[in-house]
């Protein structure tokens, strides 16, 4: 007797092979048989017939670093197909150290942990130990890793400061994280020169790790400096959330490849990104300063007086949406409750129904959310067509770059994996399912050291996606953002049911993921 069997399914392997007719036998919470299984009894049976059975997908740049908890999060993940995410991103997160930085400057991205208030890399990944659907993998974050030891300084670190954040890295990966991840827009990450990253990278070299970044800027000299980081170290790089014009992005991204970077990259399939209001619309002085001290020079008519006057009116040139920008960047989440109302609205309109100009409503609504506030921008340079040949390029991954707070978020949280399978497959056939099944799943467990995920294979872990291929759909919008896919009724986490007929079930069958190689 076995635990499960799917009958009657097609099963998408995630090595790049197309689908093939079989019952796929899960005893143990791995695979344990597949092929045909018609006399073999089981526990449990889920009927397949018509459906792709695909490896579960890992979401390759995740926010949900304490979201993953909350079970509306779960839910968009699942019934995508989605069932592992690699969190601690863009160099900002809760370990180690005591996480209150990250809590405090990347609020309206990661929000703030439940139950962890500070340790070590270890403590952190036990806290998605059976208490959540989803699996997580987790990255060194660079950032914290530098306001440990240095806080927001700005200089370079003295040989003896460089040491200690090598230790820090190189402890949170024999702790059990995937690699190192860096947010070189973000404060502190924007401090640290190419040398300093190169020396943090050697031990994830070392370990097999991946070097995982949120470019210095998304043009030729970001690209070029994660290639020359790659290079020097001898470590994999991965580039999150890519996006441009697809001819330049291809090409730096391959000028740095034939010059010996070994360079990966992420991209989600949507023409806006999403961000917090900070980064969007604060000038450097205020952001090099400490979360507290900001929140206060906010509240002073002069800041107001800078934003309006020396500092905003530049911001579409800087950003490339030119001199209307105000009324293209769209509030997705208020921590205030007095602010609330703004969300879904522009920056514009917002400002016009408050009765304030923009740089007033700005500095007035980051203070009283104390930086909390989230915003979609359009990209300036990329669109729906370009992001999906993008992801047709042979070193594409699918990260949603998720951020899961306010009445009006990014749809892609809700609806990256699925819009893939739905547009890219089904609708416009650039994609075979066989080669959906590697991007999503396959390329991303063997990038991040999952060898046991990732591939439906015998014993393999049984994470698995039922998907039917007639009606796999995203719904969510950016009017509509938490609307949750459809087509993907039952998914497996561990071997166990996480979800059954569109619905979750009790089973808590995530756990933090390590390096299987």
């Amino acid at each position: 007797m076995t635990d499960i069997i799917l009958r009657g399914g097609s099963v998408v392997d995630g090595t790049g092979n197309e689908p093939y007719c079989a019952d796929v036998v899960i005893s143990g919470g791995v695979i344990t048989g597949i092929g045909d299984y018609t006399d073999v009894d089981s526990s449990d049976t889920i009927q397949c017939s018509g459906r792709l059975i695909f490896p579960g997908f890992i979401d390759t740049h995740s926010h949900l670093d304490a979201g993953v908890f909350r079970s509306d999060a779960q839910l968009a993940l699942l019934r995508q197909g989605v069932t592992s995410v690699i969190a601690g991103q863009d160099g900002v997160s809760y370990a180690p150290g005591r996480g209150v930085y990250a809590t405090r400057y990347f609020a309206s991205i990661n929000g703030s942990h439940p139950t962890f208030s500070g340790g070590s890399v270890a403590d952190l990944l036990e806290t998605y130990r059976g208490t959540t659907r989803i699996n997580v993998g987790y990255l060194v974050p660079q950032g914290i890793v530098r306001h440990n030891v240095m806080g927001l300084r700005q200089d370079p670190p003295t040989p003896r400061e460089l040491a200690e954040m090598v230790e820090q890295v190189e402890h949170g990966l024999e702790e059990g994280a995937l690699g190192l991840s860096t947010g070189l827009d973000y404060v502190p990450g924007y401090f640290a020169a190419t040398d300093e990253l190169i020396a943090l990278c050697e031990p994830v070299a070392r370990r097999g790790g991946v070097y995982v970044s949120h470019l210095r800027g998304y043009g030729e000299p970001g690209v070029a400096e994660a290639a020359e980081i790659s290079r020097r170290a001898g470590v994999p790089g991965h580039i999150s959330h890519y996006h441009g014009p697809t001819a330049d992005m291809v090409d730096w991204l391959e000028d740095g490849q034939r010059a010996g970077a070994d360079l990966t990259f992420d991209a989600y399939p949507y023409d806006r990104g999403c961000t917090n209001l900070t980064l969007l619309t604060l000038p450097p002085w205020l952001l090099e300063m400490d979360p507290d001290e900001c929140i206060e020079r906010l509240g002073e008519i002069d800041t107001h007086a800078y934003l309006d006057i020396d500092w905003l009116p530049q911001r579409g040139d800087i950003t490339g949406l030119g001199p209307d920008w105000a009324t293209r960047v769209e509030f997705t989440y208020v921590a205030a409750p007095a602010y609330a109302w703004a969300e879904g609205l522009s920056m514009s309109v917002a400002a016009e129904r408050a009765g304030r100009t923009v740089g007033e409503l700005t500095a007035l609504m980051l203070q009283a959310s104390r930086l909390e506030v989230g915003a979609t921008v359009p990209f300036s340079n990329s669109t729906e067509a370009e992001a999906q040949e993008l992801a047709n390029h042979p070193s594409f991954m699918c990260g949603s770059d998720g951020i899961y707070f306010g009445s009006s978020p990014h749809p892609r949280g809700w609806g990256s994996f699925a819009r893939v399978l739905s547009r890219y497959c089904r609708r416009d056939e650039t994609m075979t399912w066989g080669a959906a099944a590697w991007k999503l799943s396959g390329h991303a467990a063997h990038r991040f050291g999952l060898t046991d995920r990732g591939h439906v294979a015998v014993g393999a872990v049984a994470d698995l996606a039922i998907v039917d291929p007639a009606s796999v759909q995203d719904n969510a919008s950016y009017g509509s953002g938490r609307l949750t896919a459809t087509g993907v009724s039952d998914v497996l986490v561990a071997g166990s049911p996480v979800l059954r007929r569109g619905e979750l079930t009790g089973v808590l069958s995530g756990r933090p993921l390590t390096r299987t190689v």
